[in-house]
């Protein structure tokens, strides 16, 4: 059988199919539905392989804490809000997606020793979210195992170089153990730390830049 496009069909053709067209959106609508929620499903299923590998390496594992809810039914909706389980001694972190259904951002919240953090990063996906923070514990713990190479005064604006590795940072001139760098701000501290860390530097004291 041959299909012609429907407005290339005569005039008398056309009239007869109207009633017709509220019936075939239905059906397009239906089967818009359903490939929709195979995308969820698959994107659900993908997470869940996901979590279940972090938790069989004995790593982070992701605990569902909030959904939205849809229509009259409380809870129904997709996931907004995980806990985080598996974290060192005084530490928590919750990991919520901010953005929306259409453009997910989801960002992490830690405490420790009770002392609650602020809302950080921009993760597509809720397991991408907790790939990033156990990165960041691994780097925290790999530091831990190193002598510091600067350290943070409590002031918050001197950087001490407390290595040989560390004088012998860039090029120029250079300083010896024990010189103190001296910043503006805060934020020009975070941003030395953070190019630092980024070669790999160790950090002390920065406990106080919270």
């Amino acid at each position: 059988m041959d299909f012609k496009p429907l407005l290339r069909e005569s005039r008398e053709v056309r009239v007869k199919a109207v009633p017709l067209v509220p019936r075939l959106l239905d059906k397009v609508k239906q089967q818009a539905e359903l490939l929709i929620k195979s995308i969820e499903d698959a994107e659900k299923a993908a997470d869940a392989l996901t979590i279940q590998t972090v938790e069989t390496d004995g790593k982070l594992e992701l605990r569902e804490f909030g959904r939205v809810s849809t229509g009259v039914v409380a809870g129904s909706g997709d996931v907004y809000q995980y806990t985080v389980k598996g974290l060192p001694p005084g530490q928590e972190a919750s990991i919520a997606n901010m953005g929306g259904r259409n453009k997910p951002s989801w960002r992490i919240l830690r405490t420790q020793n009770g002392v609650q953090g602020e809302w950080t990063g921009a993760h597509e996906t809720a397991t991408h979210a907790l790939a990033a923070l156990q990165a960041e514990l691994r780097h925290a713990s790999l530091s831990l195992e190193r002598e510091p190479d600067y350290r943070i005064e409590r002031d918050r604006h001197i950087v001490v170089l407390v290595s040989q590795r560390a004088t012998q940072r860039g090029t120029g001139p250079k300083p010896a153990m024990g010189a103190r760098l001296a910043f503006k701000t805060v934020h020009d501290v975070l941003d030395f730390v953070r190019a630092g860390e980024a070669e790999g530097f160790v950090f002390a004291g920065k406990e106080f830049l919270k």
